[in-house]
């Protein structure tokens, strides 16, 4: 079913080209042949939700509903394909979700991977931030990494984050993106992904990417050190010696980093304070390798800042959208 579906999208864009026009083509998946989200928890088992006296400010229970019921409504609106897998278990797969019109030439990617602490989540409860990405062209690329608590630690998930990147360097043209302009965004953990992934991109000559096809950072609420912000624990959960914090740390290492980087943090929260309170150094070392990076802080929460990311018109959502647009070399 899926390879009809590229089969289809490929004819499409290749007669909008051939017809020399520059007007859009609409494409639109079914998504009543779409399988089911595989392996999709219950949020009641979220330790956030078990545990809320962890982040008292957060209603994560209401917060996750109403991710699942946006994009439930995402869903409707855009053309998706889900579960993909860019690896053999079975949290190593992607969810596509593509504009309502596709150009005849190839569309700027995001790839976006959520947060939870390596412990929870699900690239299935994120559709929704296509949204106001999809409005200008963008392909949205959520995806799902092995977890802590199944027996993953760093560098399991970094792997799943490069592994993906190499599944859509490789695939994505099939369903109308450009290879060469992928964009790494994520919340929270997968922001301090993202960072570390795209802050050093001396892994991609082994693995036949080229380093420039990588173009841009939106590190949302992330901890990109994770030596001098452990952040009670949550640093020996997630990399259990002190020489793996270091190398899962991104200060620790900006080598040929993307030439773009948006960083946001919020300021109203004393979780968000504590967690993001090195996005300002990890901007300095950013600019200091010469790359264009800005840092947004916002008057929210740890949630805001991913609110704001996903909603047109915010701040953080005009700078990475016009990041994408600009396909820095």
């Amino acid at each position: 079913m899926i390879n009809d579906r590229r089969k289809i999208l490929r004819l499409l864009l290749a007669n909008a080209a051939l017809a020399g026009t520059s007007a859009f083509v609409r494409v639109r998946a079914d998504s009543s042949t779409a399988p089911a989200d595989d392996n999709l928890p219950d949020p009641s088992t979220y330790e956030t939700i078990r545990f809320p006296e962890r982040e008292p400010d957060i209603d994560y229970a209401k917060w996750y509903a109403n991710c699942d019921a946006m994009t439930a409504a995402a869903r409707k609106d855009l053309p998706h394909f889900l579960n993909l897998p860019f690896g053999p278990h079975f949290k190593q797969r992607l969810d596509l979700y593509l504009p309502q019109q596709t150009s005849a030439a190839r569309a700027p990617v995001m790839l976006f991977f959520h947060g939870g602490g390596f412990e929870e989540g699900h690239r299935a409860h994120y559709g929704y931030v296509a949204v106001p990405y999809a409005a200008h062209g963008i392909i949205t690329a959520v995806v799902g990494y092995r977890l802590v608590p199944d027996g993953f630690h760093y560098p399991s998930q970094v792997e799943d984050v490069q592994k993906s990147l190499v599944w859509i360097y490789r695939n994505i043209a099939d369903y109308g993106g450009d290879p060469n302009a992928l964009f790494l965004t994520g919340h929270s953990v997968g922001a301090t992904l993202s960072a570390e992934v795209g802050g050093d991109r001396t892994w991609t000559h082994a693995a036949g990417i080229p380093s420039a096809a990588l173009r841009g950072i939106g590190a949302i609420s992330g901890n990109y050190d994770w030596i001098r912000n452990p952040m009670d624990g949550q640093g020996d959960y997630y990399a259990p010696t002190r020489e793996l914090q270091r190398r899962a740390s991104a200060l620790e290492h900006v080598k040929n980093p993307v030439p773009q980087t948006i960083v946001t943090q919020g300021t109203t929260e004393a979780y968000e304070r504590a967690w993001t309170k090195n996005s300002p150094d990890y901007v300095a070392a950013l600019r200091a390798h010469g790359v264009k990076a800005d840092l947004i802080v916002l008057s929210t929460g740890h949630l805001g800042t991913l609110a704001d990311f996903a909603t047109a018109g915010t701040r953080t959502s005009q700078a990475v959208i016009a990041m994408i647009e600009k396909r820095a070399d």
